[in-house]
């Protein structure tokens, strides 16, 4: 699903109309970019906490730590407690269930 179907969702269980529920989605993102790459922890609520983390060649010592050795930037997902539990409740089905019947 993409932001606009999220949005509707999201707009069917607020006071938040599409466009507006799609307007915070774009924010959420934006902010969250901004402070993932000034080092920020984030935590949505109940559902978990993104980081960054980087891997780099290695190093004697901080100082010939710069952008040029970090090697790779990777975004971690923690999921909470409250989630990891939901998952637990998750039912399966085959994926042709979940495609677009066709007309």
């Amino acid at each position: 699903m993409d932001e606009h179907a999220v949005a509707r969702l999201i707009s069917d269980e607020t006071t938040l109309n599409p466009k507006e529920a799609e307007m915070a989605i774009y924010q959420l993102e934006k902010v969250m970019g901004r402070l993932l790459l000034n080092g920020y922890t984030v935590q949505i609520g109940e559902f978990g906490s993104f980081s960054l983390t980087a891997n780099s060649i290695g190093c004697k010592d901080e100082i010939e730590v710069t952008g040029d050795t970090i090697k790779r930037v990777r975004i971690v997902f923690r999921a909470s407690r409250q989630f990891k539990a939901l998952l637990k409740t998750a039912k399966f089905k085959p994926v042709t269930e979940m495609l677009p019947k066709k007309h």
